[in-house]
């Protein structure tokens, strides 16, 4: 079951109310004028949440597929690094074993796994040193294995090696094909290696020598993405209900009757804590005051089995009587995990009806 694709604008009829009379008469002969009661229905809010809104601003949705914006993460590794007698003198550069050297895949913000179709990772080193890392001149040469990991299953999904000559100020680019993979923040791009050294030149040595690197995941197309989901994806837009004189003049504690029915759908997996408060003062919101003020918990729903909720509440019409308008809120918060598999097509339906059983006069 997939929701309408409705925007956070497409809001429906709201604010109609619709009078029916009710004649109230006994089995015996009338001995006074009938007695008139009118029922009114407001539906206050229809309204729906859906894919769009619930994905972070770094995730937007092209047809059945999710788009990430690229981005990219920077690290400099200092010869110190992984050479700490190296930064003591200057001279010629000893042959040396590089330490493994660690690079997170950036994912956008918001999103901790994307199952992609296509993307691709690239990282690119600078040799920012004074000697060519894996040439030495001599007939020396050393090695660079760069390696894309997945430390979850602890398995290497890619890798490449490099021993052509490396001079100073050169780059390698490095490029992995990360199309059909499921990319998460567990999974790394690895480098680590072995340098000849300077052989006979002698180098002189300074704090700011050393490796730079940038790592960039572009061209992300994805069928499915985690996200982070946030209580502002999943907020209740509070309303303003302005009613007509003749149902604001009969809200009398005693003789009127008036009810808030709540309809919910959800085909979010997230548990949700959902209070609805509705006052005539928006200063008693969420008070004791209030005319109505409750918990409605939501558990976790999918697209195959939607979680549907239908509840009605009797409205406490102390400190409603004469009131022209009425303000209902929702307060939402996210429960448990808030990491959320999103496919297409979950969101949030909700509609709110205010029902009125009103006296003659």
């Amino acid at each position: 079951m997939k929701l309408p694709a409705l925007g956070p604008a497409a809001r429906l009829a709201r604010g109609l109310w619709i009078p029916v009379l009710f004649l109230l008469v006994g089995c015996d002969l009338p001995t006074s004028l009938p007695s008139w009661n009118t029922a009114w229905t407001l539906v206050g809010v229809n309204d729906a949440i859906v894919t769009s809104d619930l994905l972070p601003s770094t995730v937007r949705e092209e047809g059945t597929r999710f788009v990430l914006d690229s981005i990219s993460s920077r690290r400099t590794v200092k010869l110190g690094d992984v050479c700490e007698v190296c930064t003591c003198f200057s001279g010629p550069i000893p042959r040396i074993e590089i330490t493994p050297q660690k690079f997170s895949l950036p994912l956008p913000s918001g999103v901790s796994e994307a199952a992609l179709e296509e993307g691709r990772a690239r990282v690119v080193v600078h040799n920012e040193v004074g000697f060519d890392l894996l040439d030495n001149g001599e007939g020396e040469r050393g090695y660079l294995l760069a390696e894309l990991r997945d430390l979850r299953t602890r398995e290497t999904v890619d890798s490449v090696r490099i021993d052509d000559p490396f001079p100073p100020g050169d780059s390698l680019v490095l490029d992995f094909d990360l199309g059909g993979l499921t990319v998460h923040r567990s999974m790394q791009a690895q480098i680590q290696g072995v340098t000849p050294g300077s052989g006979c030149d002698s180098i002189d040595l300074t704090e700011d020598l050393g490796i730079r690197s940038l790592v960039t995941l572009s061209n992300v197309t994805a069928s499915s993405v985690v996200i982070f989901l946030t209580d502002g994806a999943v907020a209740i837009d509070d309303e303003v209900i302005e009613l007509p004189d003749l149902v604001a003049d009969r809200l009398r504690a005693g003789e009127a009757q008036v009810s808030l029915d709540v309809e919910l759908t959800s085909t979010v997996a997230a548990e949700l804590d959902l209070v609805m408060s509705l006052a005539a003062d928006p200063e008693k919101l969420f008070t004791e005051k209030a005319a109505l003020f409750t918990p409605i918990p939501v558990a976790p729903g999918s697209l195959e089995e939607p979680n549907e909720i239908a509840k009605t509440f009797l409205l406490d019409l102390d400190g409603l009587e004469g009131a022209e308008t009425l303000y209902l809120a929702a307060r939402n918060r996210v429960l448990g995990s808030r990491s959320v598999p999103i496919r297409g097509g979950e969101g949030i339906r909700y509609r709110v009806v205010i029902r009125a059983e009103l006296p003659s006069t």
